[in-house]
């Protein structure tokens, strides 16, 4: 039985950790004293349970440490690690540290790690290990000693609202985190790392083991989980994945397991649709075209379904005139850490609808249909992402929410992506050749060649006052500044 956040406080009070050197809890009942969560929780099992509380349609439920102390080290402690049973839900974890009184900040004075965490780790049972670089605060030097720590678990607006928490602990680099991934936290009769199971495709929320993919998906339900454990080739028919009649949410999360496996076409034709307002979350596989050549898309998203992709590889995929994801019909998809390799296809992504986003670490190509965009936000990639378009649009924003061209590429031939004024990204008619000119009499905005912008709306002649030697773009051409 869980019990409330007061009957937790009681049931793990003990001893402070005063003066401790790093940070271990494993949440054995007896190193956790001093750490406390909201919602409904208890401590059991060698695990931090706990059940969120909803507010005005989004859950939350915090893990808090109050009234102890550690000392961290900002070389052997510099990151710290938050192993979940499974992951953690769906929407923000922001951490929190008091370092003696006030809550510690980057260099711009706010918080220094919102949002999200710097990585994971994925053990060998397919829970997640999530870390945070505590030099992300200039706050962290030599010693600090720590006498609170939250971790902010909120906007979660998916089920499961529940999660597990095995351990809490400091590293000195994100390498030893993955050389102790698999830990025993427990002793000798954990059972966390244990393989799931040896069948192909396992669903964690019920522990029910399956031949197939397909046939996992036809016993599926809200929150369940999936797991494949080896390849699977898809039948030569379509796929669907929707929500059912009478059910107001329907999202699940299919994931590879810690070897890496591929979901392979199987059809030359559409193999998967997700619609009817279904969410799929697809993390942790690669896509295999199959060497297939076939005229048509591989996946399509519809009817307001959303779909995410979280590290994943599409590969093998010979469609030139075709994508391999499609999202129309108020279909959403967001491509976070996304790869497409050894393909020839016209876009990885085919947006035909509003609302589809990219974040992190993508190497893809993406075709904004008539006056379509896409959301951008926290994009750490260096390899541009490919943008197609039609240059008769009249919506010329084409990135919202994403100031820097550098992180995309035209593939329209004759055109350049670069800031927009009014913000976000739009395109622009790229010179053939480079001269040096002279600037009339205009107002004109100014970017680097990477689609920087550097100067809005100046006046012409004072454009390229004080410029360092080099080329730049200046109303709209290309100019050698000397």
């Amino acid at each position: 039985m869980k019990k409330l956040y007061t009957a937790l406080c009681a049931a793990i009070l003990g001893a402070g950790m005063a003066g401790a050197a790093g940070l271990q809890v494993t949440f054995n009942g007896s190193d956790n004293a001093n750490w406390t969560a909201d919602g409904t929780a208890e401590v059991s099992g060698g695990h931090l349970n706990v059940t969120m509380a909803e507010n005005n349609g989004k859950y939350r439920a915090d893990v808090h440490m109050k009234n102890g102390e550690y000392s961290l080290d900002a070389t052997a402690d510099r990151y710290v690690a938050v192993k979940f049973i499974g992951e953690r839900p769906n929407g923000n974890m922001t951490l929190e540290i008091d370092n003696g009184g006030s809550w510690m900040k980057n260099d711009a004075g706010k918080d220094a790690w919102v949002g999200k965490p710097q990585g994971s780790v994925m053990t060998k049972g397919g829970n997640t290990i999530y870390y945070y670089d505590l030099t992300r605060s200039p706050q962290f030097t030599s010693s600090v000693n720590v006498t609170k720590i939250n971790f902010k678990i909120a906007d979660c607006t998916v089920a499961p609202y529940t999660y597990s928490i095995d351990w809490v602990k400091t590293y000195a680099t994100p390498e030893a985190i993955e050389a102790d991934k698999d830990w025993a936290d427990d002793g000798a009769g954990d059972i966390d790392e244990a393989i799931v199971a040896a069948e192909p495709v396992v669903n964690e929320t019920t522990g029910t083991g399956y031949t197939s993919l397909e046939e996992a998906l036809l016993q599926v339900s809200n929150g369940d989980v999936i797991l494949i454990n080896k390849n699977q080739t898809l039948p030569n028919s379509r796929i669907g994945i929707s929500r059912p009649e009478g059910v107001e949410e329907f999202a699940i999360t299919i994931k590879g397991n810690a070897e890496g496996v591929s979901i392979i076409r199987g059809r030359n034709d559409l193999n998967m649709l997700i619609n009817a307002n279904a969410k799929v979350t697809f993390e942790n596989l690669a896509f295999s075209g199959n060497g297939m050549t076939p005229e048509k898309n591989f996946m399509e998203v519809s009817g307001g379904a959303q779909t995410t992709f979280r590290n994943v590889t599409f590969s093998g995929f010979n469609t030139p005139g075709n994508y391999a994801i499609q999202a129309k019909n108020n279909g959403k998809v967001h491509l976070e850490g996304v790869q497409t390799v050894n393909s020839d296809i016209r876009a990885t992504l085919f947006v035909g609808s509003a609302g589809s986003s990219i974040t992190g670490d993508n190497s893809a190509s993406i075709y904004l249909e008539k006056e379509n965009s896409i959301n951008a936000s926290e994009l750490t990639n260096t390899t541009p992402v490919a943008l197609l378009f039609d240059t008769t649009r009249e919506n010329k924003i084409l990135v919202n929410n994403w100031d820097a061209a550098a992180n995309f590429t035209s593939a329209v031939a004759g055109y350049a992506i670069v800031a927009a004024e009014e913000g976000g990204l739009t395109f622009e008619i790229r010179e053939s050749g480079v001269e040096s000119v002279s600037v009339e009499n205009a107002t004109v905005s100014v970017y680097s060649i990477g689609g920087v912008l550097l100067r809005r709306n100046v006046a012409a002649e004072e454009a390229y006052d004080g410029l360092p030697a080099g080329l730049y773009i200046i109303g709209g051409r290309k100019v050698m500044v000397k």
